[in-house]
This record gives structure tokens, C-alpha cells and sequence, in this order.
């Protein structure tokens, strides 16, 4: 197992972020919280000494982000919100810093229907 000198920030989807989602969702295909807020997405980002830190590069990336979350959900980009800001971003997304990144592909071996970590 090896540990990456990265950090790893989760984006966890709000209720703001559901509302727009289902406003622009045929009312069959609408969606509750807790489906929009499993299998979230997760980037790796640099090493930061702290939290602000790791936040201050967020502040830098979050428009680039907020586009992917939406363009995953609708292509349209008269959809999305015209005011984009780094406040409204985190009204729509809770971020979740995590320094203990590990990655394990290499070290995992398969023995029938175990996994056995070396």
C-alpha cells in the first residue's frame, strides 16, 4: 500500500444542488438527496501544511469544478446558474478535505473470492 502525497476533496451535493437538478428533470426521472449524495465526486489535489490552505487552492479551482458537476447533469449551459460564485458553489457542494490518500492497486491480489491486502 502506498501513500500519495495528495489530498483528497469529496463533493458532496446539497439540497440546492438536488433542486436544480430536479427542476430541469422530467418529474418521473426526479431524484432524491441521498442518491445525488452517494458514489460523490472526489479530486485529487496537492499536499497543503493545512486546511486553508487546501481551501485557498479550492478558491482558485471551484468555477472549473461547478462546470463539471453541472455539464454532468445537463449539456445546456443556459441551465446553469449565471453567477457562479465561490459562495454559491459552496451552498451547492459541501467539501470534505482528506489528507490519508492511499493507493492500494498495486498491493491487492486476488485469491478466488478474497482480497488479500500484501
Amino acid at each position: 500500500m502506498k501513500e500519495l502525497e495528495r489530498v483528497a476533496a469529496v463533493l458532496k451535493p446539497s439540497e440546492l444542488m438536488l433542486d436544480w437538478i430536479n427542476k430541469h428533470t422530467v418529474e418521473s426521472d426526479r431524484l432524491a438527496l441521498s442518491e445525488i449524495q452517494t458514489d460523490c465526486t472526489v479530486i485529487l489535489l496537492p499536499t497543503f501544511d493545512d486546511e486553508d490552505s487546501a481551501e485557498a487552492y479550492l478558491n482558485e479551482i471551484y468555477d472549473d469544478l461547478f462546470i463539471s458537476e453541472l455539464s454532468s447533469w445537463h449539456d445546456d449551459e443556459a441551465l446553469w446558474p449565471n453567477n457562479r460564485s465561490l459562495d454559491l458553489f459552496l451552498q451547492w457542494f459541501e467539501v470534505e478535505f482528506h489528507s490519508m490518500v492511499f493507493d492500494v492497486a498495486e498491493t491487492v491480489s486476488h485469491h478466488r473470492d478474497d482480497v488479500t491486502i500484501q
